[in-house]
């Protein structure tokens, strides 16, 4: 079984959760170049065509706007300084946030609730690294979307000019609602994922330990499922046929590699 992945995801949880939870404080690492961030929210004219967010606790909300520009602002209950508000960052078509200053060292665990509007297609990538602090996205598009989470949940839904998608998670929900193009790739520990495809992508491939991967597709839609599975099972609201480890749904078109310790993969379809 093709396990790498899932097992380096293990491996950041378990030294992210240590790092970052230590007698109720938390350790927030360096990034580059922190001399040309700016201290706190704002919004931006420049033409940005990537986000990347890096966030720790609380939420984390991503939604369209009427406006030509980008803004982006944190709401915290509690008094923050200059270490541990949020800074960002424009480097050419690029927007960087960061949850406190580089190398804040160990700070006091804030939920900070951070809201970035976008105009809903300015964006070709959209990366975002969240630790306990869950994710939505509604309503915007990135041809380009790549999630990293642990303890998180992650929302994505209104994205329907998508071409790939990256989803990676340790203890959270995984779910997307839209159209993908080319690939999906999902790795989630302990954690569902539930996929809601408005046209075919090119291909799927999900790693899955401890949690169940659900595929919800067109009705017509042919898929070719093969799952490679320690106490697992396949299942589908439609007719299929099984050789082996795979299942084949009418002409087959769609491939679905899946590889799962303790879950299951079910394909379903739109009546």
């Amino acid at each position: 079984m093709k396990t790498n992945k899932i097992i380096m995801l293990l491996v950041l949880a378990s030294l992210v959760m240590t790092l970052f939870s230590c007698g109720g404080a938390s350790v927030y690492g360096r990034y580059d170049d922190f001399d040309k961030y700016t201290m706190g929210g704002g919004e931006t004219d420049a033409s940005i065509s990537e986000i990347e967010i890096g966030w720790l606790s609380g939420e984390i909300k991503i939604l369209p706007t009427d406006d030509e520009k980008i803004s982006f602002s944190e709401e915290c209950d509690d008094k923050t300084d200059e270490k541990t508000t949020m800074y960002h960052r424009v480097d050419g078509g690029t927007l960087y946030i960061h949850f406190a200053a580089s190398n804040a060292g160990r700070i006091h665990i804030y939920e900070k609730a951070l809201t970035v509007l976008v105009p809903r297609d300015m964006l070709v990538s959209l990366d975002v690294s969240t630790v306990s602090a869950s994710l939505t996205v509604d309503g915007v598009n990135a041809r380009e979307i790549e999630v990293e989470s642990v303890s998180a949940n992650v929302d994505i839904s209104g994205a329907d000019n998508v071409t790939d998608l990256s989803l990676s998670g340790v203890s959270g929900e995984l779910s997307f609602d839209g159209k993908v193009s080319g690939k999906v790739d999902i790795e989630t520990v302990s954690g569902g994922v539930d996929l809601v495809l408005s046209a075919s992508p090119r291909e799927i491939e999900a790693e899955s330990i401890s949690a169940n991967v659900e595929v919800t597709l067109p009705g017509g839609t042919g898929v070719t499922a093969e799952l490679d599975t320690t106490s697992g099972s396949f299942r589908s609201s439609a007719d299929y046929a099984r050789s082996g480890d795979k299942y084949v749904i009418g002409d087959g078109a769609l491939r679905i590699e899946c590889d799962t310790v303790s879950g299951n993969l079910k394909v379903d379809f739109f009546k």
